[in-house]
């Protein structure tokens, strides 16, 4: 493992989003590790994760170079009760679905996904579908490459949060027209018609509730 080098963030240019893209490729290997304590996934999430990095432009993964899947059950209490930023609100890292850890003392950074708080309330019949699947995990993880891109190589002067979601927008969309082209006119139609914008809200309550039920009867 090896820490960001200048090289790879010595040529950079801002886009139309407002925030800095990176020019030049570095390595692109990210290693994807499973750490649940215990706690079994309703799916492969390695190989999950490990399908959606491939797609990513690898100047954007320059300095990342581990995704660890864990879960709030093997957290240890101090952990559980560490507190961190995720989508403009302060919450447990035990209730947290992503968390972006930036690179210390010669060791490169790496992203944690909790997975139990992350796939909460969705049916594995939906999570095996590799759409629904990719959009529910990319939602976080490219948020917390958000934090990645914002420490590491844009270095925006405004709130953090903000810089991660428009990473997370940009880089989902560019995603979604590589993998998914074939879906871009069915997308643009339902967007039209405000059918998506529903869509995300069902699923993101459905999500929210399932996680507070999971709460009370813990």
């Amino acid at each position: 493992m090896v820490p960001l080098s200048p090289a790879a963030m010595s040529s950079m240019e801002r886009d139309s989003d407002g925030v800095r893209a990176p020019t030049e490729s570095s390595d692109p290997r990210v290693e994807v590790v499973e750490s649940y304590g215990g706690w079994v996934p309703p799916i492969d999430l390695r190989a999950a994760v490990s399908r959606i990095l491939p797609d990513l432009p690898s100047p954007y993964l320059a300095g990342l170079r581990t995704v660890v899947l864990s879960a709030s059950p093997a957290l240890n209490r101090d952990r559980k009760r560490h507190k961190t930023w995720f989508c403009g609100r302060k919450v447990r890292l035990a209730e947290a679905r992503g968390c972006y850890h930036q690179a210390w003392k010669g060791e490169p950074a790496w992203i944690e996904l909790f997975a139990d708080n992350l796939l909460v309330g969705f049916p594995t019949i939906i999570l095996k579908v590799p759409f629904p699947r990719d959009i529910i995990i990319q939602s976080v993880l490219l948020h917390e490459l958000g934090h990645h891109l914002h420490t590491t190589q844009t270095k925006e002067h405004t709130e953090r949060e903000d810089v991660a979601e428009r990473w997370r927008r940009r880089l989902g969309a560019a995603r979604f027209r590589k993998r998914y082209w074939y879906l871009v006119p069915l997308v643009a139609t339902l967007r039209w018609l405000r059918i998506g914008r529903l869509m995300n809200e069902v699923l993101r309550r459905a999500a929210a509730a399932a996680r507070r039920s999971s709460r009370a009867k813990s």
